[in-house]
Protein backbone atom coordinates (compact mmCIF):
# COMPACT_ATOMS: atom_id res chain seq x y z
CA UNK A 1 0.00 0.00 0.00
CA UNK A 2 2.87 2.37 0.81
CA UNK A 3 4.40 1.66 -2.61
CA UNK A 4 1.13 2.62 -4.34
CA UNK A 5 1.00 5.93 -2.43
CA UNK A 6 4.64 6.64 -3.22
CA UNK A 7 4.06 5.88 -6.90
CA UNK A 8 0.99 8.15 -6.89
CA UNK A 9 3.04 10.96 -5.34
CA UNK A 10 5.81 10.58 -7.95
CA UNK A 11 3.31 10.60 -10.83
CA UNK A 12 1.51 13.60 -9.35
CA UNK A 13 4.73 15.56 -8.98
CA UNK A 14 5.72 14.70 -12.54
CA UNK A 15 2.38 15.88 -13.92
CA UNK A 16 2.53 19.06 -11.85
CA UNK A 17 6.07 19.85 -13.03
CA UNK A 18 5.18 19.36 -16.71
CA UNK A 19 1.92 21.32 -16.58
CA UNK A 20 1.83 24.67 -18.36
CA UNK A 21 2.77 27.59 -16.15
CA UNK A 22 0.06 30.21 -16.32
CA UNK A 23 0.86 33.70 -15.20
CA UNK A 24 -2.28 35.80 -15.48
CA UNK A 25 -1.58 37.12 -18.97
CA UNK A 26 -4.16 37.01 -21.76
CA UNK A 27 -1.91 34.56 -23.64
CA UNK A 28 -2.68 31.91 -20.98
CA UNK A 29 -5.93 31.10 -22.79
CA UNK A 30 -4.44 30.38 -26.21
CA UNK A 31 -3.02 27.23 -27.75
CA UNK A 32 -0.70 26.58 -30.67
CA UNK A 33 -1.78 24.76 -33.81
CA UNK A 34 -0.33 21.61 -32.20
CA UNK A 35 -2.62 22.04 -29.18
CA UNK A 36 0.09 23.07 -26.70
CA UNK A 37 -0.33 26.15 -24.51
CA UNK A 38 1.18 29.15 -26.28
CA UNK A 39 2.99 30.57 -23.30
CA UNK A 40 4.34 29.82 -19.89
CA UNK A 41 5.84 32.12 -17.31
CA UNK A 42 9.15 32.82 -19.05
CA UNK A 43 8.74 31.92 -22.72
CA UNK A 44 6.97 34.98 -24.19
CA UNK A 45 8.38 38.37 -24.95
CA UNK A 46 7.17 41.61 -26.44
CA UNK A 47 8.49 42.12 -29.98
CA UNK A 48 7.57 43.85 -33.20
CA UNK A 49 5.82 41.61 -35.73
CA UNK A 50 5.03 42.09 -39.39
CA UNK A 51 3.11 39.71 -41.62
CA UNK A 52 5.27 39.15 -44.70
CA UNK A 53 2.88 36.85 -46.59
CA UNK A 54 0.68 33.82 -46.27
CA UNK A 55 1.30 30.45 -47.86
CA UNK A 56 -2.03 29.01 -48.83
CA UNK A 57 -4.59 29.06 -46.04
CA UNK A 58 -2.45 27.28 -43.46
CA UNK A 59 0.84 29.18 -43.01
CA UNK A 60 1.69 32.75 -42.04
CA UNK A 61 5.20 34.09 -42.67
CA UNK A 62 6.22 36.65 -40.06
CA UNK A 63 9.12 39.01 -39.61
CA UNK A 64 10.00 39.23 -35.92
CA UNK A 65 11.96 42.16 -34.49
CA UNK A 66 12.92 43.20 -38.02
CA UNK A 67 15.50 40.39 -38.24
CA UNK A 68 13.94 36.94 -38.09
CA UNK A 69 11.60 35.33 -40.61
CA UNK A 70 9.39 32.58 -39.22
CA UNK A 71 6.83 30.33 -40.90
CA UNK A 72 3.99 29.65 -38.48
CA UNK A 73 0.85 27.52 -38.81
CA UNK A 74 -2.17 29.80 -38.92
CA UNK A 75 -3.53 28.14 -35.77
CA UNK A 76 -0.51 29.48 -33.84
CA UNK A 77 -1.03 33.07 -34.99
CA UNK A 78 -3.46 35.15 -32.90
CA UNK A 79 -4.68 38.70 -32.46
CA UNK A 80 -3.18 40.35 -29.40
CA UNK A 81 -5.58 41.41 -26.66
CA UNK A 82 -3.39 44.35 -25.71
CA UNK A 83 -1.59 47.01 -27.74
CA UNK A 84 1.60 44.93 -28.14
CA UNK A 85 2.95 42.19 -30.38
CA UNK A 86 4.17 39.05 -28.59
CA UNK A 87 6.38 36.12 -29.56
CA UNK A 88 6.16 32.88 -27.57
CA UNK A 89 8.90 30.36 -28.07
CA UNK A 90 9.98 27.01 -26.74
CA UNK A 91 12.88 28.93 -25.24
CA UNK A 92 12.50 32.71 -25.11
CA UNK A 93 16.24 33.15 -24.58
CA UNK A 94 16.94 31.73 -28.04
CA UNK A 95 16.45 33.79 -31.18
CA UNK A 96 13.07 33.31 -32.87
CA UNK A 97 13.01 30.62 -35.54
CA UNK A 98 10.39 28.43 -37.18
CA UNK A 99 11.36 25.47 -35.00
CA UNK A 100 11.51 27.54 -31.79
CA UNK A 101 8.15 29.35 -32.13
CA UNK A 102 4.97 28.24 -30.36
CA UNK A 103 2.73 31.24 -31.07
CA UNK A 104 2.73 34.85 -32.14
CA UNK A 105 0.25 37.58 -31.20
CA UNK A 106 -0.07 40.69 -33.34
CA UNK A 107 -1.62 43.94 -32.16
CA UNK A 108 -4.45 44.87 -34.48
CA UNK A 109 -4.53 48.48 -35.64
CA UNK A 110 -1.20 49.49 -34.20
Amino acid sequence: MMLVRLLGLVVGLFLWSTAPSFHGHFTDHYRSAAGAPCCGVHDCRQVSLRVVRTIGEDVVVLEIAGRFVVELPRGSFHASEDAHDWWCGLNAVMEPSTSNTRCAFIAIGS
